[in-house]
């Protein structure tokens, strides 16, 4: 009617896709949803451009799109070669207008993006990896400055560029790809109207740990190459990949739990799974292994004390870790009373003697920072805990945890006890 035959789009990530959707949308024959519902892969488009007000998406350089129908709450994706901008115009100057919300979902969602093309099993592609790599390290170096220090044009065109480069399809030639996070993470979008890049941060930690036997050659080349944790064992240093990570996201005051956007999350996690079997989603992953099934428990997941009472999960540590050096004495007394020496300068005493000193010290040193180390001082409805923690463990077949692989669900219900 129009004649219409170029449009240009002026924004972010969403309004980019929304003009792929309406170039594609011109030229289809048949309701125009069915491209996102039926995953129609469009073989003609009309042509467009963009100006980018936004770093985050990648959508300036990639033939991707993600579209939100809030009338049915369905955030669904697209893409096809013909959805490719013809140009794109970057200027890192946008950013001197931006809030911090949109400078932290900018600074997640690259770094999220990078995740899910990186974040997966080895497979030799080094120089994938070291791009991978120098993009997140740089998004991490990068971070604080763009969201809480006055604008500088280095530090923006070093952001702007990262986010391109994160989903240019450059750093997924060749090497194994998840976006499971990314599919969880749309629906808490639809759901909660929670911005895109902070779903993504509620769950990729839980996905890590859930399918930590698969990935942990990845964390732990990851904690090394990206947080310099060169010390213990492959699966030390993958756990230690997943707190850095989580630890960077609470730097730049990103939240990482569902229940700090909304009360009305119980049930939840059965509606997830329920719409991704309606919808066949039933192998997700880089190894197609992630199933509704799986999707509804890493929704759900959470560390115990913290999914059950919503202690900081710091705290939680300090009730734990005491009692678990105190129930595997005999096996760490030797580097206790190590710690007691070179932290504490106890230098008396037999090693037994010395090891009770570095719980105890430990312990005084918490108290005088005011954090409690009793579940006791958080919550009086502490009865059964430890019960439910057991069953909790042993229904995901956590069966041999510790360096030695030594400590049961039966082991782990004295300890939470011994912590009441």
């Amino acid at each position: 009617k129009e004649n219409i035959n170029f449009l240009f789009a002026v924004g972010g990530g969403s309004v980019i896709d929304g003009t792929k959707f309406l170039a594609a949308a011109a030229l289809f024959e048949g309701d125009t949803w069915d491209i996102l519902k039926k995953g129609i892969r469009v073989t003609k488009a009309l042509p467009f451009a963009s100006v980018l007000t936004l770093p985050a998406t990648g959508s300036e350089m990639n033939s991707g799109a993600v579209i939100t129908r809030k009338s049915t709450g369905e955030k669904l994706g697209m893409g096809s070669p013909v959805l490719f901008p013809k140009f794109s115009c970057l200027n890192p100057e946008v950013i001197k207008s931006l809030p911090q919300r949109q400078l932290k979902n900018g600074i997640v969602d690259a770094f999220t993006h990078v995740l899910e093309q990186y974040m997966t099993y080895p497979i030799g592609a080094e120089l994938q990896d070291r791009i991978s790599e120098s993009i997140l390290k740089t998004l991490i170096d990068i971070a604080p400055k763009v969201i809480f220090e006055p604008y500088d044009q280095n530090i923006a065109s070093n952001f702007m560029w990262c986010c391109t480069m994160a989903l240019n399809g450059l750093i997924q030639k060749g090497v194994p790809t998840d976006w499971a996070t990314h599919m969880i993470g749309h629906e808490l979008t639809a759901k909660y109207d929670i911005d895109h890049a902070m779903t993504l941060a509620i769950i990729f930690p839980n996905l890590w740990r859930y399918k930590f036997e698969n990935k942990k050659e990845k964390l732990a080349q990851y904690a090394e190459r990206i947080f310099s944790v060169n010390t213990g064992s492959t699966e030390e240093k993958a756990d230690q990949a997943i707190q850095k990570t989580i630890e960077f996201l609470h730097s730049i005051d990103v939240k990482t739990k569902l229940s700090e956007y909304t009360e009305n999350y119980n049930g939840f996690s059965d509606e997830v799974k329920q719409t991704f079997e309606t919808r066949n989603w039933v192998a997700l992953g880089e190894r197609k292994d992630i199933t509704p099934e799986d999707v509804r428990k890493i929704v759900e997941m959470r560390h115990e004390l913290t999914a059950k009472y919503d202690i900081d999960h710091a705290m939680t540590l300090a009730i734990i870790f005491p009692n678990l050096w105190r129930y595997k004495f005999e096996n760490k007394k030797e580097k206790l009373a190590q710690y007691a020496e070179r932290i504490f300068s106890v230098n008396t005493g037999s090693t037994e003697e010395k090891a009770d000193q570095a719980i105890q010290k430990t312990i005084e040193f918490l108290h005088s920072i005011d954090v409690k180390t009793k579940l006791s001082e958080y919550t009086e409805n502490y009865n059964g805990f430890s019960d439910e923690v057991k069953q909790t463990f042993e229904t995901r077949n956590w069966v041999a945890l510790g360096e030695r692989k030594d400590i049961t669900p039966e082991d782990v219900r004295k300890i939470v006890e011994m912590s009441c």
